[in-house]
């Protein structure tokens, strides 16, 4: 019965959907969040990002954010974050 009424559930939606932006609906199913933490992660070997590699990301929530944190975490780097409310002399480290 569960199964059979799962299109009108709200679990549909969770499954269907992983991130959607609550301000203009822009969202991402998981396959294409597969296919996009693929196609980023090739871009950003293809840079000369690598395993063990630090990258910072300096950006508001969007369902974006999710792809670049993913990419960087297959290829084995780490992810640090910056509040993109803070100014330059904040971070006066970061290259």
């Amino acid at each position: 019965m569960f199964l059979k009424n799962i299109k009108h559930s709200v679990l549909y939606y969770v499954f269907l959907y992983l991130k959607v932006d609550g301000i203009n609906g822009r969202s991402y199913t998981y396959t294409q969040l597969k296919a996009l933490y693929t196609k980023c992660g090739s871009a950003l070997t293809r840079k000369g990002f690598k395993k063990g590699d630090v990258l910072c990301i300096y950006s508001s929530n969007l369902p974006e954010y999710q792809i670049i944190v993913g990419a960087v975490l297959i290829i084995g780097g780490i992810v640090t974050t910056a509040n993109p409310l803070s100014t330059v002399g904040t971070y006066p480290d970061i290259q």
